[in-house]
């Protein structure tokens, strides 16, 4: 892609919006809508489009013009063109790549994380443990025995007691199966679990959820708002000696030492460092930095979290360390959408989350698009494949090249399957020992149908997306644009030696030099008053050479740069634009480093040459092709403004 031509084209255009059937201009029979315009106008003059009727009219003028060009140009066939189609294609592509999944699926992450992340949920569970990669019997063995479990509570058994007896987590089945209060997003492997959390009610029971761990059935005890993230300092009093004996005055201890603080007898800080008992914190005035739910005890959680603002300090709170003394330093905002979006952008697009919500936006393709598949054609080709399929290079069977699956009018043989299967060996050996064919091919299959799919809806996105409809409209149009303005104005303009020439004769007091000042800008090594004087006296009456050839004896202490500059020149503000003038010296003490500057001539105003001038000239000269042919363009199509819709745009 041309990055600099679509830069001009986003610079010329801006962009449209969703049609509608308001019509606020037509050119010819061709009608511009006034969402459209008013969406463009908008984007474009952002806080500034106040739909004043002198901000509205200069800008509908504007836009008139544009789509005259646009106009003239399909009428001349510029759409017509085969390096239009390819270009156009070729932005077209770059815009569909990943349209469906940032559109849909990052979204829906998004959504349903920020939504999430509103509230904790306390759970417990009750485990069957089984690895994620295990044979196909001890898989089937612990899936029996959770829905044992499962029936045995449907059947009347209380939950704790269930725990209590078929829980392989013992962990947390002494507690009852408590896992304690969970925020999302939980990592990779767990998405069930959370899925569960958030979608039961407060006592509400999970049917088998399949985790890394194994089997869970999972009870929903409690919902709150989310904590979220807090900083705190603690001091700690110990109730136990090292030997394990308890202390029974360190209660009373912490107590005294609380009450020295919030009488302000002494600081928090300085309580910490003299008093606590944390040797790995004291040091640091007992610090803990960032923690969220679940990093500390059930009781010293709720202490801290309960403290209402910055500085806040907790009566003692036991644990099972001792008692501990909190104090609040900062609060964490919770992670805004645009937070969480970037994030998950940023992420790797996969992961269990990410396959899960990819599924539910294909299953909604399909269905969309009428989906239809031949899974005896699927199992005929499964049958026929022999153990080399696992190898790189495998036997393809001879099978009838049919229709395997459809999306609409979009038909895929089973050909392009076995392609599909052919281009993904790596997916296909590593299957080797861990899947039955019939399983590794099941698995290839379905993310073939997944590529298809999104590959179905990426080509109609123009009718799924009116966003999406709307933006390439404004690259056919700017395409468009691009192209006849550089045949009609801008190669016209750099190349016309002749009608350039004639423009500056015509335009020549346009072009002047303003007052020039020619410069020598001296840079000395040294920020010593002493040494710098002399320069500066000397370099007042004499040329830059001589100055050099005196100063830089035996050692280089002094540099020059010449230029020339026009007044108004931000070099020249500490400047007098006068023969002879020297600036005072200005000293950086930091790259010891002394400059100054002398103007060594005054080149009066006068006009420019066209060869100084042609930059200059070639723009103006555009300037005048464009309005020309604009005025042209007028004449040649009729433009109807419908008043009473732009008179309903004033404010």
């Amino acid at each position: 892609m041309n990055q600099i031509k679509l830069v001009l084209i986003l610079l010329l255009i801006g962009t449209t919006s969703i049609a509608q059937k308001d019509a606020l201009f037509h050119i010819e029979k061709e009608p511009v809508t006034i969402s459209e315009f008013k969406y463009i106008y908008e984007k474009n003059n952002r806080d500034k489009a106040d739909y004043s009727k002198p901000s509205v009219d200069e800008y509908l003028d504007l836009y008139i013009n544009f789509k005259l060009k646009v106009h003239k140009a399909r009428e001349l066939g510029y759409h017509q063109s085969e390096i239009y189609k390819r270009e156009l294609m070729g932005y077209r592509s770059q815009l569909a790549d990943s349209y469906i999944i940032d559109k849909e699926v990052i979204s829906r992450m998004v959504d349903e994380v920020y939504a999430r992340q509103q509230e904790d949920v306390e759970l417990k569970h009750i485990l069957i443990s089984v690895a994620r990669k295990t044979a196909a019997e001890q898989e089937e063995q612990a899936y029996k025995q959770i829905l044992k479990v499962k029936k045995a509570i449907d059947d009347g058994m209380d939950f704790g007691r269930a725990v209590l007896q078929y829980s392989q987590d013992r962990n947390s089945a002494a507690e009852g199966g408590d896992i304690g209060y969970i925020n999302a997003p939980l990592p990779d492997g767990y998405i069930e679990i959370e899925d569960a959390a958030y979608n039961l009610k407060t006592g509400d029971i999970s049917e088998p959820i399949r985790t890394d761990l194994g089997f869970h059935i999972v009870k929903v005890i409690n919902k709150r708002p989310a904590r979220g993230t807090m900083e705190a300092q603690h001091l700690l009093i110990r109730k136990k000696s090292a030997s394990g004996i308890r202390l029974a005055g360190a209660l009373p201890k912490a107590k005294k030492i609380y009450e020295s603080i919030v009488s302000g007898e002494r600081s928090f800080d300085e309580a910490t460092i003299i008093s606590s008992e944390d040797k790995d914190t004291k040091g640091n005035k007992g610090n803990l930095g960032f923690f969220t739910i679940g990093q500390y005890e059930r009781s010293f959680e709720d202490a801290a979290f309960a403290l209402a603002k910055d500085g806040d300090i907790s009566e003692p709170v036991e644990t099972s360390l001792g008692w501990h003394i909190i104090k609040r330093v900062s609060k964490r905002q919770m992670d805004t959408r645009d937070v969480i979006k970037e994030r998950l952008k940023s992420a790797p697009k996969q992961g269990d989350r990410f396959e899960r919500i990819r599924g539910d936006v294909v299953n909604e393709i399909k269905k969309e698009a009428s989906f239809k598949e031949d899974k005896k054609l699927l199992e005929e080709f499964t049958n026929a494949l022999s153990d080399d399929y696992f190898n790189y290079n495998w036997q393809i069977p001879e099978i009838a090249d049919k229709t395997l699956i459809t999306f609409g009018s979009d038909q895929h043989k089973i050909s392009d399957f076995i392609g599909f299967v052919k281009k993904n060996s790596k997916e296909r050996m590593r299957s080797k020992g861990q899947e039955s064919i019939g399983q590794s091919v099941q698995g290839i299959y379905n993310s073939y149908v997944t590529t298809k799919a999104i590959a179905y809806a990426e080509d109609r996105l123009e009718e799924r997306y009116p966003e999406f409809e709307n933006l390439m409209r404004e690259y056919k149009e700017g395409i468009l644009l691009f192209d006849i303005a550089k045949d009609m104005i801008w190669d016209k303009a750099s190349k016309d030696t002749t009608a350039i020439a004639k423009f500056f004769e015509s335009n020549g007091d346009n072009y002047k030099w303003k007052n020039r000042a020619q410069l020598t800008r001296y840079s000395v090594r040294t920020t010593d008053p002493a040494q710098v004087a002399p320069m500066v006296t000397y370099a007042k009456d004499n040329p830059s050479k001589k100055v050099l050839a005196l100063f830089n004896k035996g050692k280089e202490i002094m540099l020059i740069n010449e230029e020339t500059l026009e007044e108004g020149h931000k070099n020249l503000e500490d400047v007098e634009i006068k023969t002879g003038y020297i600036t005072k010296p200005v000293y950086n003490d930091k790259l010891k480093v002394t400059t100054f500057v002398k103007v060594e001539k005054v080149i009066p105003s006068r006009n420019k040459t066209l060869k100084e001038a042609k930059g200059y000239v070639i723009s103006d000269y555009q300037d005048q092709l464009d309005k020309n042919w604009v005025k042209e363009l007028k004449k040649e199509y009729k433009v109807k403004v419908q008043n009473k819709q732009l008179k309903r745009l004033y404010k």
